[in-house]
């Protein structure tokens, strides 16, 4: 869950929500996330729910690899 106002209420951007999102394809590349974000699990019926441990670890572990991808594109754009 984002706040959906963040952008024009002119909160700061988000960059860890924004690398995970952007990895996750969830947004464009050109696109960012401003203020708080929550990632939440979700039951069946589409009401929110506790992340479970292995969603936690996987959530955990997609966002050490979008931080990864970052790393690379900017080792990669710097060496330019």
């Amino acid at each position: 869950m984002i706040n959906e106002e963040g952008k024009i209420t002119d909160l700061p951007p988000n960059m860890a929500a924004t690398l995970l999102a952007r990895h996750l394809g969830a947004i464009a590349d050109d696109d960012w996330i401003a203020g708080s974000a929550v990632i939440t699990g979700g039951t069946s019926n589409g009401d929110t729910a506790a992340l479970t441990d292995a969603q936690l670890h996987h959530t955990y572990d997609q966002l050490a690899a979008s931080f990864r991808t970052a790393a690379k594109t900017v080792a990669t754009t710097a060496g330019n």
